[in-house]
């Protein structure tokens, strides 16, 4: 059997390694806002202010409007998300330049992907 040329488990990558990442070796976290769950994928994530991975809007849950972002990209995997531009159904793309912090809600639940300080 061949070695991977990447590291298999997140969690023991370098930034700057490849990884790949097997669907179920990563899990969902709490976070610190109630009903949003996170998963993340960027091993460098919560030192760098970047984050890279999926957030998981419980029904009726939000973000309220937060620091200012260096920019963040959101792809609607699933059920509806919802800012001051209306409601967004899965397979919308929506990106915010930096210095934007919209507040985000959905009444219905949803999961996103997410990159911020891309």
């Amino acid at each position: 059997m061949n070695k991977p040329e990447f590291p298999v488990s997140l969690l023991d990558a370098a930034a700057d390694e490849r990884v790949a990442v097997v669907p179920g070796s990563a899990r969902w976290m709490r976070s610190t806002v109630p009903g949003v769950d996170r998963m993340p994928l960027d091993p460098a994530g919560d030192e760098s202010g970047r984050f890279t991975g999926f957030l998981r809007f419980a029904r009726g849950s939000r973000l309220p409007e937060r620091e200012p972002t260096a920019g963040e990209e959101m792809l609607v995997l699933a059920g509806h998300l919802s800012d001051e531009r209306g409601r967004h159904r899965a397979g919308t793309y929506l990106r915010n330049p930096p210095g934007s912090s919209p507040a985000l809600h959905s009444p219905s639940g949803c999961t996103l992907f997410v990159k911020l300080g891309q």
